[in-house]
């Protein structure tokens, strides 16, 4: 009714998908992350991840000699679990 026609309208649209999508990519892969670390957390991923970087002598941690409780590990996991959330 203000003298609108629908082509301007689909053309508006179509020029800010560009900008829309640089406030949505951010926020899409910041959910995808949270919700990605929530599921291994809850799966105890987080826990078999870092024992296997303890034990990989060729990729990981194995050639440090670290001895680590599983208390402990189960600790650090819940730690960066918390930070993650937390931020």
């Amino acid at each position: 009714n203000k003298g609108v026609d629908i082509f301007s309208v689909f053309k508006l649209f179509f020029l800010m998908t560009p900008y829309m999508v640089t406030y949505a990519l951010p926020i899409a892969l910041l959910i995808a992350t949270l919700i990605s670390l929530g599921r291994l957390s809850s799966d105890n991923e987080i826990i078999a991840i870092l024992n296997a970087a303890l034990k990989d002598k060729e990729r990981g941690l194995g050639n440090l000699k670290i001895d680590a409780d599983k208390k402990a590990i189960a600790f650090l996991a819940k730690a960066s679990e918390f930070s993650v959330i937390s931020s």
